[in-house]
């Protein structure tokens, strides 16, 4: 049966592929032609195709090095061996492919979709979706196809299944995707952001520079937003499906040993696999249907697509789940003397997944709602900074961490209910059904970015004001679900690390041994592992600000030592104070100093720079943890990862609603939708300038802990399930605690 069921993820997964690949080409003639539009595209494409040779060395050198100490922990392991560096090297491979196309198609989508404004918005946001969901529905089936692709290689080079083998496929793969998602989205985001900070400081100490060709900043920061933004969130994909289906197929086999799976042992691990394939198949399927039946072009936008798909995605877990698992099974866990026997059933299973449908379509809801322009956190904030920005910086901060609560509470009720139908199984199948939507959820938030570079190069091309203005209408309704896409993959890292952690727990024995609380070495490492995401976050505010002054001493450099620009720079000073027509020999200077414009130089001496240095916290990280498992125990392993898991959970989502709640005020204070009953011009445009200085700052944070930091702890959490079975062997043999000595957990248990 399993063999079928691979077969038709195959099949799935080069169909989906086809798809996104149709959908690029469908794409390429766009009627609107503008040489100034293409200009610009060509210097950012470019400088992406710089970004990733400049970025790919760094990367290479961890990956290989982690992939050679990966093949020796496996060879020393009961529990994994040798084989483990074929998934690994599969999974990083092909994130690589990924992010390389991904990257590639963002250019070109960019470009198309700035031709394509110039008729009108619609037609603009045809072509970004369009663009949107060829790259996230692509990434997606990618991943799909490297799991599928191992599990039938190791099917077919093997004449005996067994568990390791299956173990092997899902950790290394997992790894090698998670490695590259590292520098991929957390270095993608912190160069972005860095760039996005040189940017605005560069415009704001010469005015004259903001969306102006000459201005190498805007190129760099719109590249970098290719990497972290069309590059990062598409690698949210890959990444989840590693995470969230290697911890569902991994928990999936502790029900093998039940009689009920007996004849086939590998049903509840392939449930997982089947429902993420189902879910893409059914988002292809009303990504195809929904603009036949009605006139809805970017689908996923409006509410009542969403919620057809939620319905469609429920009936089909249903069915799947029906038609695989048994009415209800046994499974008895202990040892013949003290040995317990649990009772689970189909109908459970699917109340869970059912449970993560649900949530990962109204939580996301719920928070883009409560930070638009009418709700109570918005008003509040709004309403506090007319008295002056101090006060609404305060309100904001403070009402952030009441607006955490909500969407915390409801995940760990989620998973929680998960845990009542069907254990720790039913906590991963919770994150399964929030993971069945992501190439459509996805898509909303890869739709931002290409909807941003292109209002971008519409404005540095100094395309006529209608066309400008389809831009800035498009930008506007990008902006609208900004926070929705957000949500959505903060959601899904959260039930991921929540998974890794209850999955470290089942296969560590703990569930059966109890926590010595009062031992310091237990709480003081909960505690170092909460700091290290704060630690994490430091370190990638600090490298954000580095690369900003980078950047501004670049600008500032070529300006001052190569004279075409600097004369170019006197002539756009002067005709800004004046606003005088250019003369034809002016714009001759202008247009010639365009070719002395050294476009790339300070994004590449940036992007080394900041994959040199997020290395020092990952070697941090790793270095306590690995002194927390081999000179601790498997308690302070176990309480160090929930410290990470927890602090990511909370950071996360704060910054997300803080950075939510300000963007939404300060979009009121550009639309000069704030009204003030008293004050003077000056004081107004004082508080305007300041809003604008938050949002900034938050949205910096929330690069930091959102993107950059959920890649962080869920690598942490991968690498802590790989040293796991040496850390339960070292415990073993050294039995330093009482604790450790009356539950010593034998390495054969995790076989």
């Amino acid at each position: 049966m399993e063999k079928i069921l691979l077969y038709i993820f195959l099949g799935v997964a080069l169909l989906t592929l086809i798809h996104s690949v149709q959908r690029y080409f469908s794409t390429q003639n766009v009627k609107f032609q503008n040489p100034a539009i293409s200009d610009i595209a060509s210097i950012i494409a470019s400088g992406g195709n710089i970004l990733l040779n400049v970025s790919y060395r760094i990367p290479l050198i961890f990956i290989v090095l982690l992939g050679v100490l990966l093949f020796f922990n496996g060879n020393f392991s009961s529990i994994t061996n040798g084989y483990i560096l074929i998934p690994f090297l599969v999974g990083a491979i092909l994130s690589g492919i990924g992010v390389y196309v991904g990257m590639k198609w963002a250019s070109k989508f960019n470009e198309r979709t700035a031709l394509a404004a110039q008729k009108n918005k619609e037609e603009g946001a045809k072509i970004a979706f369009a663009g949107s969901t060829a790259i996230s529905f692509g990434m997606f089936a990618f991943g799909i196809l490297g799991l599928t692709l191992l599990i039938l290689f190791f099917n077919f080079a093997k004449t005996e299944w067994q568990s390791n083998d299956l173990i092997n496929i899902l950790l290394g793969y997992a790894l090698g995707i998670s490695a590259v998602s590292l520098f991929v989205k957390a270095g993608g985001s912190i160069l972005h952001k860095g760039l996005g900070l040189g940017k605005n400081l560069a415009q704001k100490d010469e005015e004259i520079l903001r969306h102006n060709p000459l201005n190498p900043s805007i190129t760099a920061n719109k590249t970098a937003e290719k990497l972290a933004g069309s590059g990062g969130k598409a690698m949210d994909g890959m990444e989840n499906i590693g995470i969230i289906l290697l911890t569902a197929m991994l928990l999936g086999t502790t029900f093998s040993s039940a009689d009920a799976f007996k004849s086939n042992p590998l049903i509840p691990i392939m449930l997982p696999l089947t429902l993420a394939v189902s879910g893409l198949f059914i988002a292809m399927l009303v990504l195809y249907l929904i603009p036949k039946i009605t006139k809805i072009q970017v689908v996923f936008y409006t509410s009542i697509t969403r919620y057809i798909a939620l319905i469609l995605f429920a009936l089909t877990s249903f069915v799947v789940v029906q038609l695989i698992l048994p009415k209800d099974w046994e499974v008895f866990v202990g040892t013949l003397n003290s040995g317990v026997s649990y009772v689970y059933h189909s109908l459970g299973i699917f109340w869970c997944v059912l449970i993560g449908i649900v949530v990962s379509f109204l939580l996301p809801e719920y928070v883009n709602y409560i930070n638009s322009e009418k709700q109570f956190y918005v008003k509040e904030t709004v309403e506090e900074s007319k008295k002056g920005a101090i006060f609404g910086f305060l309100q904001n901060l403070g009402m952030g961490m009441e607006s955490v609560f909500l969407p915390v509470f409801t995940i760990i009720i989620a998973l929680g209910l998960g845990f009542y139908f069907a254990g720790n199984y039913g906590i991963a199948m919770t994150g399964t059904g929030m993971l069945m939507a992501t190439a459509l959820q996805l898509s909303i938030d890869i739709f931002t970015p290409i909807v941003s570079n292109a209002t971008t190069i519409v404005k540095t091309a100094s395309a006529s004001m209608d066309v400008q203005h389809n831009a800035e209408m498009l930008d506007d309704l990008a902006n609208t679900n900004v926070t929705f896409g957000k949500a959505y993959s903060n959601l899904l890292s959260a039930a991921g690390l929540i998974a890794l952690f209850t999955t470290f727990v089942e296969f560590s024995g703990l569930t059966e041994s109890k926590f010595d609380w009062s031992e310091p070495a237990i709480w003081g490492s909960l505690i170092v592992g909460a700091m290290l995401p704060f630690l994490f976050t430091s370190y990638s505010i600090s490298i954000m600000t580095k690369v900003a002054r980078q950047i501004v001493a670049e600008v500032h450099r070529q300006f001052n030592s190569v004279p075409s620009l600097n004369e170019a720079f006197q002539i756009l000073r002067i005709h800004h104070s004046n606003n005088k027509p250019y003369s034809v020999e002016e714009e001759a200077m202008l247009m010639n100093a365009r070719f002395d414009v050294n476009y790339h130089e300070g994004m590449k001496v940036s992007a080394r720079k900041t994959l040199y240095e997020i290395l020092f916290p990952i070697g941090i990280a790793l270095g306590v943890m690995l002194f927390f498992a081999f000179r601790g125990s498997i308690f302070t392993l176990a309480s160090f990862l929930l410290g990470v898991v927890v602090s990511t959970l909370l950071l996360s989502f704060y910054f997300l609603q803080t950075s939510a709640t300000w963007q939404t005020t300060k979009q009121l204070y550009d639309n000069d939708a704030v009204t003030f009953e008293e004050g003077s011009d000056e004081k107004i445009s004082e508080i305007h300038r300041t809003v604008q200085t938050g949002e900034v700052v938050m949205n910096t944070f929330r690069e930091a802990t959102v993107t950059a930091l959920s890649s962080f702890a869920k690598f942490i959490g991968i690498i802590a399930l790989i040293i796991l079975p040496r850390v339960v062997s070292h415990c073993c043999s050294a039995e330093k605690h009482d604790a450790i000595k009356s539950n010593c957990l034998k390495t054969e248990n995790l076989k």
